[in-house]
């Protein structure tokens, strides 16, 4: 069934003293278990993101899935400073499917690595690999599927669309690639080619 409503919870962490290394342990902890422990035998393409000192965690659903979700996020996270919903965003389109699905893996994949034991090694890599610009779809989905279970997952024709559309704009100007979630979970600021990586390094 289509979506009809997108549905979203703030978590404000302005108060932490090191508000990345906080937004990346609420994300590998308390995030990553509400989407393994409740989400994840669910169809519905959630993703979630950095923005400035908040989470944002992002559902597009039906109608009547609306309590269960809120529900879980209850029982799961701390109390949100903020919730939205919406039954007009773009991204709930029809032609959006493929593209909440790929928003939907890019999270899980995130949250695996930012919750291994390796994420300051996962973090520096992908700063590295975009600021000297050999983040090639390739080569990151060999590192994906080295370190992420979920990413090794993937096969078949959802793999194929998925690695091969890792760049491409979404479906409308305001939707970005959905692999700047990768960057977004894992480190915060999107690196681009020729950028100087050391103050991102130096702020993980």
């Amino acid at each position: 069934m289509d979506p009809d409503v997108l549905l979203r919870w703030e978590f404000d962490l302005a108060g932490s003293p090191h508000i990345g290394r906080a937004q990346s342990d609420l994300l590998a902890d308390s995030v990553r278990q509400l989407v393994e422990d409740c989400w994840q035998s669910r169809g519905d393409g959630f993703y979630v993101s950095r923005q400035e000192s908040r989470i944002w965690i992002t559902v597009p659903t039906t109608k009547s899935a609306v309590a269960a979700y809120g529900s879980d996020v209850s029982s799961g996270m701390p109390a949100p400073v903020n919730t939205w919903h919406s039954e007009t965003d773009r991204i709930l389109a029809a032609d959006c499917c493929d593209y909440r699905t790929a928003l939907r893996t890019t999270t899980e994949v995130a949250l695996q690595l930012l919750a291994s034991s390796g994420r300051r090694d996962h973090q520096e890599f992908l700063i590295r690999a975009a600021c000297t610009g050999t983040a090639d779809s390739s080569t990151l989905q060999v590192y994906a599927e080295t370190h992420s279970e979920r990413a090794r997952r993937l096969s078949g024709a959802h793999k194929d669309t998925y690695w091969r559309s890792f760049y491409d704009p979404g479906p409308s100007p305001e939707l970005s690639f959905h692999g700047h979630w990768l960057w977004n979970l894992v480190v915060g600021p999107q690196p681009w080619p020729g950028m100087d990586p050391s103050p991102l390094l130096s702020g993980l």
